[in-house]
């Protein structure tokens, strides 16, 4: 209100202005009309009573008959007064110089506001031959009434007009400037809290209208950027929860690929041990049963010691143009005996063949971790456990993944079980990290497949919930380069030997 406040004072100021600018013309010009008219009538009739006078001088009548018929004149007409007048009877009223105009004809006239009077001498030659005057006086009282009434009517419609102004004012400056700018300044609040959702709804075709929309666009654009700085934020979150992941698998590698290197030659030297025990048939049954149990668990614990040097080593893999789908096929068939252990059964799900440039070995190895991962968590006479290979599509990978989009190959392991917790989910692929009870896993399984998929330049997903089946996609590259891969070799003739439990999670 104070910017209409301000407005009305100023345009009523300009309107009283300019209506008393417009009075005192108007005054003045009506001022200086009704003088012409007046002197213009007081010169007529006084010309004509001159040679009135005249006429009764030159028939013999005296100065006396002429005053009283004079008279008699002004009691009839209402307004005016005449009289005779000689230079004698008004030395002082009029001077030389006037009395010069008189005698060359002329008239006098004067106008006296302070006693609101006008005069008017006009010339007649008395009968000695020497000019006298007829003198007509007229009333200004009615003429300064006038005045005062037009002056008063010019003030009350000045009153009126400002009055009227004022109101129109702040009528328009509260429809169109105050609540508008209110709506604006609560708009510029909600923003300033926080709420990008707020919105001008001030339908004007003005400056007004236009500054809403602005600060719609604007309010828009904040949100993005708003939208923008989280998704950035959550990225950098990722990467750095990503770079410390890595520096802990940094400092457990280290471990490992000494731990593995320790315990390497003790291991080969039992196993060697137990080996020429159970050469020796003659020990006996107890003993040589003995030495198998020896045997068995120094494979196991041998298989353990690869695991930890492949995932300290990390080398990279050597690829070759490879039919996934053998690879999962394979696997399939040596799995079916160890699914019935668990009274499960496992079923693919894959077109005749698709072929991408990969490491046959590591990649099996990653496909027999999640099926045998799949195998424990699905309940005895369950739903079969899904292997699946979806060839070739364009995605675009996760956040944080470092990858761009393109054509990719997704393997997908999804067992019948009761889910992850969201807890366990976000760190399945840690080293050392197991759901499993004691003696059933190691924690390095989904471990060392998550780090061969990255060295595909692929990528390893979990999709689980309580009390649904958990999905493990597998992504990699279809990318073949024409010329720089050359054909695996048939692996018709060898079985690879299956994981057990203990290569998994």
């Amino acid at each position: 209100m104070k910017l209409t406040r301000r407005i009305a004072i100023i345009l009523v100021g300009l309107v009283v202005v300019v209506l008393g600018c417009s009075a005192a013309l108007s005054t003045a010009r009506e001022r200086a009309s009704f003088a012409d008219d007046t002197t213009r009538d007081e010169v007529v009739v006084g010309r004509a009573l001159a040679a009135a006078i005249e006429r009764e001088l030159a028939n013999g009548e005296d100065e006396a008959d002429a005053r009283a018929m004079l008279e008699a004149a002004s009691d009839r007409e209402r307004g005016m007064k005449f009289r005779w007048t000689t230079r004698e009877d008004e030395p002082a009223g009029l001077s030389a110089e006037e009395w010069g105009t008189l005698v060359a004809g002329g008239t006098v006239t004067q106008r006296s506001e302070s006693s609101e009077v006008q005069r008017t001498w006009a010339p007649a030659h008395r009968a000695n031959g020497e000019i006298g005057a007829v003198v007509v006086e007229d009333s200004l009282e009615d003429e300064a009434a006038y005045l005062r009434g037009s002056v008063l009517r010019t003030l009350a419609v000045a009153l009126l007009l400002s009055i009227a102004t004022a109101l129109v004012i702040v009528w328009v400056g509260v429809t169109f400037v105050g609540r508008p700018i209110r709506a604006l300044v609560a708009h510029a609040r909600k923003v300033g809290a926080g709420d990008f959702k707020a919105r001008s709804d001030i339908a004007q075709n003005d400056e007004i209208g236009v500054l809403a929309i602005e600060m719609n666009e604007m309010t828009d654009e904040l949100a993005r950027s708003r939208a923008a700085l989280a998704n950035e934020t959550d990225r950098r979150l990722r990467t750095l929860e990503q770079l410390r992941h890595a520096d802990r698998l940094g400092t457990v590698g280290t471990l490992a690929s000494g731990l593995a290197h320790e315990l390497g030659t003790p291991l080969n030297v039992v196993q060697g041990h137990a080996g020429l025990i159970l050469e020796r048939k003659e020990l006996g049954r107890d003993v040589l049963n003995g030495a198998k149990v020896i045997a068995d668990q120094t494979v196991k614990m041998t298989r353990l010691v690869r695991q930890l040097l492949d995932f300290a080593r990390r080398k990279g893999p050597t690829k070759e143009d490879t039919d996934l789908c053998d690879i999962a096929k394979k696997v399939v068939s040596v799995l079916e005996a160890y699914a019935k252990q668990y009274g499960g059964t496992v079923e693919i799900v894959a077109p005749e063949s698709v072929r991408i440039a990969i490491d046959a070995s590591t990649i099996q190895q990653v496909v027999m971790n999640l099926v045998v991962n799949a195998i424990q968590a699905t309940p005895a006479h369950g739903a079969p456990v899904k292997v699946e290979i979806v060839p070739a599509r364009e995605i675009e990978p996760p956040l944080g993944e470092g990858r761009g989009p393109g054509p990719y190959v997704a393997l997908r392991v999804v067992d019948s079980g009761s889910g992850i917790a969201p807890d366990d989910l976000a760190h399945i692929f840690e080293p050392f990290f197991t759901t499993k009870e004691v003696g059933e896993g190691t924690g390095l399984g989904l471990s060392v497949s998550y780090g061969i998929v990255q060295d595909h330049g692929g990528w390893i997903t979990a999709t689980s919930r309580a009390g649904e089946p958990t999905v493990f996609e597998v992504n990699l590259p279809a990318f073949r380069p024409a010329g720089s891969l050359r054909p695996s070799a048939p692996r018709d003739a060898e079985r690879p030997a299956p994981l057990s439990a203990e290569a998994s999670v």
